[in-house]
């Protein structure tokens, strides 16, 4: 071996991190815009964190009255007492905890104890993960537990209650005896019982394999998961939510760092990839996720660790024990004094720990700051020295790898090494300790004598009074859950149907412009051959009838349908002029679906010539598809004259407009004469404004009448070339209607100036001054009529809605109303919609608007002619 230096395989062993450059750093921060997508990571973290946060915060302070609580029962009017130490867990499933009271009876193989009331004597609450440690003092020494009867009375909202296991301890003596139960305690389950026996456990039940693993994963994951447990952390634990909130983002934070730091920007290839069968490993990545590991796990690992510590450290410390912390309160306050209090190295051994405890609470929380600080500090450096491209591809790359460590790598880990744990230990797993002091019988009898003197009226009474509900109860209870849990099952099947047929399901939204197919296609819809060149397509491979054609391609123009307006472009089919051309039309298209589930809008249209009458009429027959799949028919005619002067009236018709463009050039000159004069001062008067707006449409209206005449004489032009083919009115249609408006503006201006001239007429005047009078009167009245109105214009829609066209909206029904004022009736109509409420809103509608309402406003005027 002739080789002098280690460099190749040496130096390559420890991946360094990627440099910061300073200057550059500088520099990009000087323009933020260029660095978007990591602005947008870090505030949405931050503000997903604060959020997260908020509802931690909430959550916390729920669990604070959740906590292990210890709560003391005793029985009044005895001289000795045996004490016991009842701990109750309840489960960690979803609603595991109960709304209901809960009642216990311990049998021994020396005497019972009788029925226990827990919750209505203590107001111990059973929630969630929570553990209830309650003090029962008994008159009598029960011996060695048998079995427990423990039960509840099915009330609440949630009645329902999972058992996980009850443990049960003499004071006295020391013993202990677990009650396993690990089950529902419901109604709905098949046995339809809120009561349990259970017998004590023996050490191989203890340690079942299947009931440790499962102990194991739902602690793991509930309360040493870091993510899933500021969700699920049960009530129990001291370490916050929001601790774990912060804890989170630390490790966030970490994480981000490392992986900027090893983050492989420009894409260098490994060549130290081992292959384990399809399982590719890479040197590179081995060490680089050594030394991510290094960097982020000590540090969160131990700021996990103080808070932790801390808050056992202040509950273990600040007081001797929980139960010298209740028996401190109030009546037991001698005896805590007496039995616990005498040594005063317990007393400053309590102040140092709690000292402690505060030390490692504030350091922990300091640690947690300035690590997730400094560690979005360097990330932030990172992103502004690699630019946004780069910045974009670690983001995703990123969040990706670290969703799916969290959430799906980190809960198998957590799987596999419980059962792991859970083969090897064989023995119960140990709960965290409790300092319960083992008392003296001749303390507690001192105790129960003095309080036994005072006759507690708050302390619970044992009694037999509470058992278990009858079985009528409970047969009852159970057919109303299993109706409520159906109704939340078919709820949850509306909000959240899963779709589970062997077809296709496929949404069609509804008509839009900017969703308008406008390709070509082969018949039966089907795309053409890619690369084909749709100006050069062949008519035998696409049709006509498979081809978009464009609104000016067809000389067409925008419908107006009831649901949307349509472009006037879209596939076309000739029918032709003759029927049978016309079947085989209809039956190609409808072999090869024509019309499918993307068909929005089809348009019949064709136009007839009355020679009589001189009259050419345009239908439009429109039916709409909406997106449920129901059908909407419209149809519009439009009638129009195209031969003008080919009657006897002709030479009148044509003086008759040579007069009217004369009148209108005249009132022109006038006008910008009286302008010309007045200057602004015209402007400031009403009328001359009509005298503006009269001219202008006169002149409007010569135009139209022109630009009409040539659209009529390229429309004929078109239908003589060819009278068998199609050949489009829209443009025509429109150009008239459009004239007729603009000479109906100028006669209803000509109309309005007549009615100035005759103001001064006696029958005007006295028109004029009636109006003024009832003006206040009549405001009133019409609020009182649209309140009386508005109640028909709402029940027709609901009734005849679906049913009649003149009511299938608010506004039309609001319109058919108004027009049965003026004399139109509906009463066939509504008979053939319902033959009973049809007649019966026929004649409340006409006693109540027709014949009293329109009295009561012929009145108001009737009164203010007479004054």
């Amino acid at each position: 071996c002739t080789c002098n230096h280690l460099t190749s395989f040496g130096g390559s062993f420890f991946v360094a991190p990627n440099p910061i450059d300073l200057a550059q750093v500088w520099i990009a921060f000087q323009n933020p815009e260029d660095n978007i997508p990591i602005i947008v990571t870090m505030t949405t973290v931050m503000g997903v964190f604060l959020l997260v946060l908020i509802w931690a915060r909430r959550a916390d302070s729920k669990d604070e009255a959740h906590q292990n609580s210890i709560v003391m029962m005793q029985n009044n009017g005895v001289t000795k007492s045996y004490n016991y130490m009842v701990t109750i867990r309840t489960g960690q499933r979803r609603d595991a905890g109960t709304t209901a009271n809960v009642f216990l009876a311990l049998s021994g193989d020396v005497s019972e104890s009788g029925v226990i009331p827990i919750s209505t004597t203590t107001g111990a609450k059973f929630n969630r993960g929570s553990s209830i440690d309650t003090t029962v003092c008994l008159p009598m020494n029960l011996g060695s537990l048998l079995y427990i009867h423990i039960w509840h009375d099915n009330q609440g909202q949630s009645p329902a209650w999972f058992l996980d296991d009850v443990t049960i301890r003499n004071l006295q003596t020391g013993g202990q005896w677990n009650f396993v139960c690990d089950r529902w305690i419901a109604v709905e389950n098949e046995e339809c019982r809120t009561d349990v026996i259970l017998y004590a456990a023996s050490q191989a039940e203890l340690n079942n394999y299947t009931r440790i693993f499962v102990k194991k994963t739902s602690n793991d994951l509930y309360d040493g998961h870091l993510w899933f447990s500021v969700v699920a952390k049960p009530p129990t634990s001291s370490f916050t939510r929001v601790q774990r909130c912060c804890c989170c983002l630390s490790l966030l934070f970490c994480t981000m760092v490392t992986s900027c730091m090893f983050y492989n920007i420009k894409g260098a290839a490994d060549d130290s990839i081992i292959m384990i069968g399809p399982i590719k490993l890479s040197l590179r990545e081995i060490v680089i996720g050594a030394q991510s590991g290094i960097i982020v796990f000590p540090m969160n690992f131990f700021i996990v660790f103080l808070f932790r510590k801390s808050m056992e450290a202040r509950e273990k410390l600040d007081e001797p024990s929980k139960l010298t912390k209740k028996l401190r309160a109030g009546k037991f306050a001698f005896f805590y004094n007496e039995c616990f209090e005498s040594n005063g190295a317990s007393r400053r051994m309590c102040r140092s720990g709690v000292f402690k405890g505060q030390v490692l609470y504030f350091l922990a929380w300091f640690l947690c700051i300035a690590t997730s600080f400094a560690s979005a500090v360097v990330t932030i450096m990172y992103s502004l020295m690699w630019k946004a491209d780069i910045s974009e591809k670690w983001c995703v790359s990123f969040f990706l790898s670290f969703i799916e460590d969290a959430f799906l790598i980190q809960p198998i880990k957590v799987a596999l090494l419980a059962a792991l744990l859970a083969f090897v230990i064989k023995e119960t797993k140990k709960r965290k300790k409790n300092n319960y002091e083992t008392l003296r019988n001749g303390d507690t009898d001192n105790f129960l004598d003095d309080t036994s003197e005072k006759g507690s009226e708050e302390s619970a009474k044992v009694t037999n009074e509470r058992r278990p509900p009858n079985r009528n109860f409970l047969e009852n209870a159970r057919r109303m859950r299993i109706k409520q849990i159906k109704t939340n099952q078919v709820v949850k099947d509306v909000l959240f149907y899963v779709q589970s047929a062997k077809t296709k399901c496929a949404c069609y939204p509804s008509f839009s412009l900017n969703h308008e197919d406008k390709d070509f296609y082969k018949p039966g819809w089907e795309p053409l051959d890619p690369g084909t060149d749709r100006n050069n397509v062949s008519f035998e491979e696409c049709p006509q009838h498979w081809r978009y054609q464009s609104a000016r391609d067809l000389n067409g123009l925008p419908v107006w349908g009831v649901t949307n307006i349509y472009p006037g472009g879209g596939y076309v089919a000739e029918l032709g002029y003759y029927p049978a051309k016309a079947y085989q039309v209809l039956d190609e298209l409808y072999s090869n679906s024509w019309i499918d589930r993307h068909t929005r809008a089809v348009l019949l249209e064709f136009v007839v010539y009355n020679a009589q009458q001189n009259l050419f009429s345009a239908v439009t027959i429109l039916v709409e598809f909406l997106p449920m799949g129901g059908m909407i028919p419209y149809s519009k005619i439009d009638t129009v004259r195209v031969y003008r002067y080919v009657n006897t009236y002709s030479t009148l018709l044509i003086a008759s407009e040579i007069i009217i463009v004369l009148v209108i050039i005249g009132s022109l000159y006038l006008l910008i004469k009286r302008i010309y004069k007045q200057r602004t001062l015209f402007f400031k008067y009403f009328w001359n404004w009509v005298d503006i707006f009269q001219v202008l449409f006169g002149l409007a209206s010569i135009s139209m009448y022109f630009i009409k005449l040539a659209s009529i004489q390229t429309t004929m032009k078109d239908l003589k070339l060819n009278p068998l083919v199609f050949v489009n009115f829209q443009v025509t249609v429109f150009l008239n209607d459009v004239d007729a408006c603009l000479v109906a503006a100028v006669v209803f201006l000509t109309t309005i100036k007549f009615l100035r001239l005759l103001k001064y007429q006696a029958y005007i005047k006295l028109l004029d001054n009636v109006f003024a009078r009832f003006s206040t009167d009549m405001s009133w009245f019409m609020v009182e009529f649209t309140m009386w109105l508005m109640p028909f214009v709402i029940f027709e829609n609901i009734v005849f809605g679906t049913k009649l066209e003149d009511f299938h909206t608010i506004l039309s029904s609001f319109q058919s109303s108004l027009n049965a004022l003026l004399g139109s009736t509906y009463y066939n109509d509504l008979k053939d919609g319902d033959r009973v409420m049809g007649p019966l809103l026929f004649v409340g509608f006409n006693i109540l608007v027709v014949f009293i309402l329109l009295n009561i406003f012929i009145s108001i005027i009737n009164a203010s002619f007479q004054r």
